[in-house]
């Protein structure tokens, strides 16, 4: 008999996410491949914890973002396409969404100026 897979985790998913980020293509497609498990059962096992790829996607890209933002002096261009999108206007979108204010303003307030 062959032996089972280990059970995928949220942090299994996370950490693929992370380091995916930095190619640009976190696809669910393609996360469920490195993971070794179909897309169907990434969604499965992620909905039994309660939990959906696209709000694992979303924290890990918010925290990117707050990372580039706090310890770097990148243009918010600069960090959208780091983060895989296409404009700094969609980037801007989601994390005023995120985080309630634009990354400018976050980033300043953040600063202490």
């Amino acid at each position: 008999m062959c032996p089972q897979p280990a059970p995928v985790t949220v942090e299994d998913v996370r950490k693929v996410i992370d380091t995916m980020i930095r190619d640009g293509d976190v696809a669910l497609n393609r996360v469920a491949g490195r993971l070794g498990i179909s897309v169907r059962s990434l969604q499965r096992t992620l909905a039994d914890r309660g939990v959906t790829y696209t709000e694992i996607l979303e924290v890990a890209l918010f925290e990117r973002a707050c990372r580039h933002l706090e310890r770097t002096d990148r243009k918010i261009g600069e960090i959208s396409r780091l983060l895989g999108y296409r404009d700094a206007s969609n980037f801007s979108r989601a994390f005023q969404r995120w985080s309630g204010q634009p990354p400018r303003a976050w980033r300043k307030i953040r600063a202490g100026n």
